[in-house]
């Protein structure tokens, strides 16, 4: 799997360069979660408007700090000069029989998610200074904005039980879309179930009106890096032995 992130687009320029490392190589490390794959082996590339060795020497730190806790290793990539965009390539490998897939949810099953919901939006809008929150509240969501989990030990867990699956980029509405169009199903989300963390929940405690703001966030803000997947009635006894 391969993504590129563009300063000022996917994260702020002037970001500490460790946090934006963590974020490249954890946000492409979701996308090895989302099929089930162990992580062996990535490439970088990475463009740069200056050489600065003290950015590059916080970039690093940061990379290989992650690299070394998820055991995945660098070998190889280039650099260029231009404006700020890191372009990580993650490989993986599974078993075929336990790749997870977008094409296979059937009918009746459950619909699940392996964490909060919102995180990603609630992020950003607190970046933008768009919402105020606590600062406990706040430096949990730069937290979740700059190191997401990739859920790689639970897509372990999962891939021998969930029908098809994906993470949450794009927000759970249009990525459970993918699912659905790949197995050919439709699919009912409950709104008043959706994971919600704190931070997000701490939004309506200071204002009601801000119901709708924290629903639209789970459902289409994206960014969260969460699995996505899909589960048999029969299997759902499995999940709850996890």
């Amino acid at each position: 799997s391969v993504d590129t992130l563009v300063a000022d687009v996917h994260f702020p320029a002037d970001a500490d360069p460790e946090l934006i490392a963590e974020r490249a190589l954890r946000t492409n490390l979701s996308d090895l979660a989302a099929m089930g794959a162990d992580p062996l082996w990535f490439t970088l590339a990475l463009t740069l408007p200056q050489a600065d060795e003290s950015w590059l020497r916080a970039f690093s730190r940061g990379l290989f700090s992650c690299a070394g806790e998820y055991g995945i290793a660098l070998v190889g990539g280039d650099t260029t000069s231009g404006p700020l965009s890191i372009t990580i390539q993650v490989m993986g490998a599974t078993q075929p029989q336990q790749t997870l897939r977008r094409d296979g949810a059937n009918v009746g099953d459950f619909v699940l998610v392996t964490h909060y919901l919102g995180d990603g939006a609630a992020a950003l809008a607190a970046l933008q200074q768009q919402h105020t929150f606590s600062d406990a509240h706040r430096d949990y969501l730069l937290q979740r904005f700059y190191r997401p989990i990739p859920r790689l030990h639970e897509s372990r867990l999962i891939r021998d039980i969930a029908s098809s699956a994906l993470d949450i980029s794009d927000g759970l509405v249009a990525d459970l879309q993918h699912i659905c169009a790949a197995s050919d199903v439709g699919a009912v989300i409950y709104v008043e179930d959706l994971p919600l963390s704190p931070a997000v929940l701490s939004l309506v405690e200071q204002s009601p009106a801000q119901q709708h703001q924290i629903y639209e966030w789970a459902l289409g803000g994206g960014d969260d890096y969460e699995l996505c997947f899909t589960v048999s009635p029969e299997k759902m006894p499995d999940i709850a032995m996890l």
